[in-house]
């Protein structure tokens, strides 16, 4: 008993530490882990080492829809990694706000930028910023591409500008291997998961926000390959919007602890900063102690650092990373490649979708590979 609550003790400081984070998701994050400067309230954050109005480099305006998500730091950690060296990369932090945003596009359009890249703050503003685009380029005799990054727009919205792209992920994607994750972990150690021996697993699903493309398509992904697994029977007991947040995904798993206690056989959360909440709850109710009948298995989504501990631990069994520094990466190097008069795929090692699209692969994360995910976050931290 004195084991476990040292080890509970533990678990709550750590978890009092962390930053939240999420695709595409607003979650407040203390200061940027790259250490720059938290932007003021209408101000644009700009790289050290490529200030804005260098000559010599094209000036590529990048609007980041909230500089407090700890997700889009890593992404634009990334994008001045990548950018840095070939062109002057001013970032914009919208502060969750479309109409701010807006204003923004329009500032830097006047300042004749060679490039936009927009994570959007709705992804329903996308037709929006294509006109803006479109007046610019009329009153100018230019052609800048237009690159969204990490909020996805509709084909028919990108399809409205032949110079927009997208990078990002494929959320129904990951919810698929997400998914089968568990199924193969299940496969390998029935008896473990099973805990009550009804020749089934009961889930629950911590889901982003409501109406969110990205929390809609993961969890569908989640949901169809459950539906469609044979050597494994799933039965679901809830699934909950927790806005992407470890708050709410707290609450939401305690009140699941005391409705559904021991019959909660697996957990899968949208993004790790709602597990991080969930790990929270089950801790705090007593679990993932000596009793095994208070044990789970939590399969994650994203992979960032905070929860590669618990991974370590064994408490998580896994992620599927959701690779920011990729999508950071394919997001500048279409930009790049459109100013330079190369063709947009060039150097991203996979071709575009039917959206004009680059989707970053996922990586699968376990205990066994964890020295992936702290290898890709040493860029996406800014170290």
């Amino acid at each position: 008993m004195k084991k476990r609550t040292v080890f509970t003790r533990i678990v709550v400081l750590i978890l009092a530490l962390v930053l939240v984070t999420a695709c595409g998701s607003p979650q407040p994050a203390p200061q940027p882990a790259n250490n720059e400067p938290a932007a003021q309230p209408g101000a644009d954050s700009q790289t050290a080492d490529s200030p804005a109005g260098n000559g010599d480099k094209p000036l590529i305006g990048v609007l980041v829809w909230d500089f407090t998500n700890q997700y889009c730091t890593y992404i634009r950690n990334a994008i001045r990694h990548y950018g840095n060296e070939h062109a002057t990369i001013e970032l914009v932090d919208s502060q969750a706000d479309q109409t701010k945003q807006n204003d923004q596009i329009d500032a830097l359009l006047q300042r004749d930028v060679d490039a936009l890249m927009v994570a959007m703050v709705q992804p329903t503003a996308a037709p929006t910023i294509i006109d803006k685009v479109k007046a610019y380029n009329e009153r100018t005799g230019k052609h800048i591409p237009l690159i969204f990054w990490n909020q996805a727009p509709t084909p028919e919205d990108i399809a409205l500008y032949d110079n927009a792209f997208y990078s990002g992920c494929d959320p129904y994607d990951g919810g698929v291997l997400q998914a089968q994750m568990a199924i193969d972990a299940i496969k390998a150690n029935p008896s473990l998961y099973d805990k009550n021996g009804d020749g089934k697993i009961q889930y629950v699903i911590l889901k982003g926000m409501a109406g969110h493309p990205d929390a809609e398509l993961c969890t569908q992904g989640n949901v169809d390959t459950f539906e469609a697994s044979t050597e494994v029977l799933f039965e679901r007991l809830d699934i909950q919007n927790a806005d992407w947040a470890t708050a709410p995904a707290k609450d939401i798993t305690d009140a699941w602890i005391g409705r559904y206690g021991d019959n909660i056989e697996l957990i899968l959360s949208n993004n790790d900063g709602m597990m991080l909440g969930a790990i929270e709850a089950f801790t705090g109710a007593g679990w993932f102690g000596e009793d095994e009948s208070k044990r789970l298995l939590m399969i994650a989504h994203d992979g960032i650092p905070e929860i590669q501990t618990f991974i370590e631990s064994g408490i998580v069994f896994g992620a599927f990373m959701q690779n920011p520094v990729e999508e950071g990466r394919g997001a500048v190097t279409m930009a790049l490649n459109l100013l330079n008069g190369r063709p947009v795929e060039a150097d991203l090692h996979a071709p575009l979708g039917d959206m004009k699209d680059y989707r970053a692969p996922f990586t699968e994360i376990t205990k066994d590979n964890l020295h992936v995910a702290a290898e890709i976050y040493q860029i996406a931290l800014g170290n």
